[in-house]
């Protein structure tokens, strides 16, 4: 991974990431602050909204006392003949007008056994749903006077376009404490709008529930859709999603008759309220990224691009180019490390040409040297020869090997050291005559030069090889040496073949590995070095061998590097 982007992902992980968190925390803290208050603003405004809910309660249950022990309430329920119909239907006129003194009277019913029931606006079965076997007669008689509220939603009230609080209790007789009947008040709900004040100046929803899930009072409709079975309603407080996807935040109390007042507080409306908070956090988060990005363009940026292009630099200088100059900065700190790095480079570079002449001349003097131990080599076995000729008086024979030691003689010891490759055959051609001279026919040899004549070699590289498979050879009878030339994916292809006994494991070994062999492989080992130290890398020299079969291939490039030990006169 490059600085650079290590360096911006140490920004990113150490800087940006933790600036991100830190305001996405600080959001998060203030919005779960501000919910605790809100939370606690609606447990507030509940208490208050359940003690206007009790106290409008208990003034509904106080005129409901102060009609069961009326007069008129006593006889109408006791009362077995009236005097007269009018003498009733005064009595009946009188309960009405005090049921309806109540400002949230709806309507009334007073029922008593054997009687027909007294009702202002709709008779008790339209009301009721079988009133004389519902749990609601059942729980009034069971309170024994005590009043027993339920909602509109309570299963034993009718179907009706109008919803209402139906308050019930029996009548008891003073003095007997018998139950004399029951009076029913239908309560208009609107009597809890006063309680709602509160809610509103808030801005919080309420509703009333029974246990069961009913409602009996709800200040918008739309957030329970006339039911509660989806509100946890063990729970005091926590989130209620509506079924529009609306998130609320919800309080839960008991209020009277058991019932349950519940506070919901859109997410939505408290969201707006939020929304200078988060605006403001974005702001500073923001904010604190521009001058992050500016501190990057004015210093982080122009510190990288240095490094980059000291790195670039050092890269070129690495892989030998060694004419890299950076260049020049207004920072004092980066004009130094770059005139440093010049300094160097120009430094190295003269010690690199410094290197490369000694070495240059030393091997130029360690090819000379390996150039001329062949001479000595060569002549002395060839005067040899022609001492033996001349001394059997084949004075033909000896002017023949003469003549072909002559031109051995003007490619050996004069002209550069590489001559086309016509002129090496030639030269190989003129040794293998001079030894068939010595040798009296004992071998016979083949050239073909199927590669371009023009090509440069570098000279006397054949004789040693040749030489070598004669003298290890010479005893095997019908000794054939085989010399061809090719040319194969722009390199030169030389092979010697010879069916001689070929070399022992022992030399193959020892020259594989840069030892010599007392007597063994000279020719060969010298030959080597000879096209390691022209050719370096480029050439190559290869030996196979086993009894009557031996192949040695030499690799050469058409044309060498410029870098090569200087030419010899």
């Amino acid at each position: 991974m490059t600085l650079r982007r290590r360096f911006h992902m140490l920004v990113f992980l150490l800087v940006m990431l933790p600036l991100l968190i830190t305001g996405w925390i600080t959001y998060e803290f203030s919005t779960s602050i501000y919910r605790g208050q809100i939370s606690e603003h609606m447990l507030d405004t509940q208490h208050a909204i359940d003690l206007n809910i009790r106290s409008l309660m208990r003034e509904a249950e106080s005129f409901s006392d102060y009609m069961v022990t009326s007069d008129p309430m006593m006889a109408q329920l006791t009362t077995s003949e009236w005097e007269s119909s009018m003498q009733r239907v005064q009595n009946e006129n009188t309960l009405s007008q005090m049921a309806f003194s109540y400002e949230w009277t709806q309507d009334f019913h007073i029922l008593r056994p054997g009687e027909e029931p007294l009702y202002f606006l709709e008779p008790p079965e339209s009301r009721f749903y079988h009133l004389e076997e519902s749990s609601f007669l059942a729980s009034v008689r069971e309170a024994r006077g005590r009043n027993t509220w339920i909602g509109p939603s309570h299963p034993s009230i009718a179907d009706s376009e109008q919803a209402y609080f139906t308050m019930g209790r029996s009548v008891i007789h003073p003095q007997s404490l018998r139950e004399l009947g029951q009076f029913f008040l239908f309560i208009n709900p609107e009597v809890l709008e006063a309680a709602d004040s509160l809610g509103t100046n808030s801005e919080t929803d309420w509703s009333i529930i029974t246990g069961d899930g009913g409602i009996v009072y709800e200040t918008n409709p739309d957030i329970l859709r006339g039911s509660a079975a989806g509100l946890p309603q063990e729970q005091n407080a926590g989130t209620y999603f509506d079924a529009d996807g609306r998130e609320y935040l919800f309080t839960a109390s008991k209020t009277a008759q058991d019932w349950t007042l519940v506070s919901f507080k859109s997410v939505e409306s408290m969201n707006e309220i939020l929304q200078p908070a988060r605006w403001f956090t974005l702001g500073i988060v923001t904010g604190l990224l521009v001058l992050l990005f500016l501190f990057h363009k004015l210093f982080s940026q122009r510190l990288l691009h240095f490094f980059q292009q000291l790195r670039q630099s050092m890269s070129k200088a690495s892989t030998g180019d060694l004419e890299v100059q950076m260049g020049a900065y207004r920072e004092s700190e980066f004009t130094t490390l770059a005139s440093g790095f010049n300094h160097m480079v120009m430094d190295l570079r003269s010690t690199i040409r410094q290197v490369e002449q000694e070495q240059s001349q030393k091997q130029d003097a360690q090819f000379q040297v390996l150039q001329h131990q062949i001479n000595p080599h060569f002549l002395y076995n060839t005067l040899d020869s022609v001492n033996a000729l001349t001394s059997l008086q084949k004075i033909e024979e000896a002017q023949h090997l003469v003549t072909n030691l002559g031109r051995l003689l003007r490619i050996s010891l004069k002209g550069p050291y590489e001559i086309p490759l016509d002129e090496e055959l030639r030269h190989v051609r003129s040794y293998l005559e001079i030894q068939r001279v010595r040798h009296v026919q004992s071998f016979d040899y083949h050239i073909e030069a199927e590669a371009e004549t023009a090509l440069p070699v570098l000279k006397l590289i054949l004789q040693p090889l040749v030489e070598n498979a004669i003298e290890h050879g010479r005893s095997a009878p019908d000794l054939f040496i085989t010399v061809r030339t090719k040319q194969i994916d722009g390199a030169l292809h030389i092979t010697l073949h010879d069916n001689g006994p070929g070399f022992s494991e022992e030399v193959l070994l020892a020259l594989n590995s840069g030892r010599m062999v007392p007597g063994d492989g000279f020719g060969v080992r010298n030959v080597h070095e000879r096209l390691h130290l022209f050719y370096q890398n480029q050439s190559g020299l290869i030996i196979c061998s086993e009894p009557g079969n031996t192949t040695i291939r030499l690799l050469l490039p058409e044309k060498r590097d410029e870098h090569v030990p200087g030419n010899a006169d």
